[in-house]
């Protein structure tokens, strides 16, 4: 029995050193743990209920303070002699004047010395009888004297007047400009719708007319 015990255990023994030795898995990290989210806090109701006390009392305060105001307000109003003084009204504003400029002095023609004589109703111009002398009027012994005892008659028909920087009038058919002579008249110049003609002691004024003007001249 025993050689053969002895020849069993030596198979096994080598049986087990032949064998090779099962490979054990590596060991895998454990797990962590899921994250649970802490719980909210529950809301105190002793911090809400102080929140709205606060509030309160600022506004208790306010509504104390603007009483206080129009306490003390009415009580000036009410006092004799102790009005309140009223905000300080903004001075007006001066009206601006504009510095006057002067305007330039224009030049004045000097009036004319020598009488101005125009046809009557009958269309006469009789320059003779106006330069004749009042009856018992002084004699100037120096001034030139005219021949007024007798005198002639011309006609003169102004029939137009043209303007322009040179205005000229048409008198019997002849166009007159300034300085022009007609019957020993000079034409002076045209003014308005007429026209002024120069003797030597007198002027005349023709209006446009379909009739002639009878003009007695000193000789």
């Amino acid at each position: 029995m025993k050689p053969i015990l002895l020849l069993s255990i030596i198979v096994v023994v080598a049986g087990c050193q032949s064998a090779p030795a099962p490979v054990l898995p590596a060991s895998m990290p454990p797990a962590a743990p899921p994250v649970v989210p802490a719980p909210a806090p529950a809301p105190n109701p002793n911090e809400a209920d102080h929140r709205f006390l606060r509030q309160r009392q600022v506004i208790e305060a306010l509504i104390s303070q603007n009483d206080a105001l129009a306490a003390e307000l009415a009580a000036l109003k009410a006092a004799p002699g102790k009005d309140p003084k009223p905000a300080p009204a903004e001075p007006a504003s001066a009206p601006k004047v504009s510095p006057s400029v002067p305007k330039p002095d224009l030049p004045v023609a000097p009036a004319d010395p020598l009488p101005l004589l125009t046809a009557n109703a009958d269309g006469v111009i009789d320059a003779v009888a106006a330069l004749a002398p009042a009856a018992g009027a002084p004699i100037n012994p120096f001034a030139i004297r005219t021949g007024t005892a007798g005198g002639r008659e011309v006609s003169l028909t102004l029939q137009g007047i043209v303007g322009g920087a040179q205005p000229c009038a048409l008198i019997n058919g002849r166009l007159l400009r300034a300085g022009d002579t007609i019957e020993t008249l000079r034409f002076d110049r045209v003014e308005g719708e007429a026209v002024l003609l120069r003797g030597d002691s007198f002027r005349l004024k023709l209006i446009p007319a379909e009739k002639p003007v009878r003009v007695r001249l000193p000789l």
